[in-house]
C-alpha cells in the first residue's frame, strides 16, 4: 500500500461520518500519520470507520495503529510458540 491508499481510506473515514476536511486538515492527518505503516494504517482506517461513532483524531488513529501492530507481533509470536490455533 502507498500513499495514495491512504488518502483514499481517510477520504472515506471521513466522508463516512460525514466530516469535510479542509485540503490543510487532510494535509495535516497525512503528514503527521506518514510515519505509521501503511498497510497497518490502512487496516486502522478501515476499522475505525467500521467501528468509531465518531470522525477520529491523528491521536487516535496513531493509538488504534499501534495497538493493531501489538496484537498482530503477539499473535505471530503465539504462533511461532505454539503453532497456529
Amino acid at each position: 500500500m502507498n500513499q495514495g491508499e491512504v488518502a483514499k481510506r481517510l477520504f472515506l473515514l471521513a466522508e463516512s461520518f460525514g466530516v469535510k476536511l479542509s485540503p490543510l486538515r487532510f494535509a495535516i492527518y497525512l503528514y503527521d500519520l506518514a510515519d505509521l505503516d501503511a498497510v497497518e494504517l490502512c487496516e486502522s482506517l478501515t476499522t475505525a470507520r467500521r467501528q468509531m461513532k465518531s470522525f477520529p483524531s491523528i491521536a487516535e488513529i496513531r493509538h488504534a495503529v499501534d495497538t493493531r501492530a501489538a496484537l498482530v507481533m503477539l499473535r505471530e509470536r503465539n504462533n511461532e510458540l505454539l503453532g497456529p490455533l
